[in-house]
């Protein structure tokens, strides 16, 4: 891609030129989010939380599904119709069994899209702002094996998501052993290690997710700013570890910021 020294904008990041390269550099997402502990595919885990839909550009993506599917006359069109009131309303709730309904329908859609559903919606952002465990796992194997192309994809699908699972699934690739140089990828974009990326993702998720505590949104807004790349990582990483019981257990509410300065 080339960019004849101007900015260019694509998928949530800012593409500039650097010495004749382009460097990828992370946006904050901060208006896209998808409030509400997701839901848990596995029956015999708890599935009690409510999921809170807000950014309305998963809600219009989801209408778009749920429409194409209700118009299909199909074994989901009385699902659809079922659902689609809740995407219409301002602030939409779901209840536990509708994220489920929510889950199936979109993996129907995405089976069928080339043969059914011309034009078709991406919904592997939804999927994971949904909680979909395997939708998190490919994006995060995208992010880990895949090209330029993917990384920013599935980058911009973890941060638009909103979902705080997501920083668990995260956790492996953030405590990679490696620098903080960025390399040639492409022949044209300059990128930087996993666990760089990583930690971007990290922040981004962390200053936009409502299910985090105020306090700890702002100290990912405030004291991961301004600081260079090694020591970025290094508090993320800190704060990973204090809260690493309260993240796998799903209790984002009851996470705390490092205490800690620049």
């Amino acid at each position: 891609m080339k960019t004849g020294g101007n900015q260019m904008m694509k998928q949530g990041f800012t593409l500039t030129p650097h010495k004749g390269l382009l460097t990828v550099a992370a946006m904050l997402c901060a208006s896209m989010v998808f409030a509400g502990d997701a839901i848990p595919e596995s029956p015999g885990k708890s599935m009690k939380a409510i999921v809170r839909i807000t950014n309305p550009h998963l809600k219009a993506d989801m209408l778009r599904v749920l429409d194409s599917c209700a118009s299909a006359s199909n074994e989901w069109t009385e699902v659809a119709v079922g659902l689609k009131p809740r995407f219409i309303q301002k602030d939409a709730s779901l209840q536990p069994t509708e994220t489920m309904q929510a889950v199936k329908i979109l993996e129907y859609y995405r089976k069928n899209r080339k043969e059914k559903f011309p034009n078709a919606v991406r919904v592997e952002c939804l999927l994971i702002a949904l909680g979909d465990s395997a939708a998190i796992t490919n994006a995060v194997r995208n992010i880990a094996e895949g090209g330029v192309t993917f990384l920013n994809r599935a980058r911009s699908d973890l941060v638009r998501s909103g979902q705080p699972k997501v920083i668990i699934a995260l956790g492996e690739l953030l405590f990679r052993d490696e620098g903080v140089t960025p390399k040639v990828k492409g022949d044209e974009f300059l990128v930087y290690p996993l666990s760089v990326e990583t930690t971007q993702i990290i922040i981004e998720l962390l200053s936009t997710c409502e299910q985090f505590p105020p306090s700890v949104r702002t100290w990912a807004r405030t004291e991961t700013v301004g600081v260079d790349p090694k020591k970025r990582r290094e508090l993320v990483r800190q704060w990973w570890k204090m809260n690493k019981e309260a993240l796998q257990e799903e209790r984002f509410s009851e996470t705390v910021p490092l205490e800690t300065g620049k």
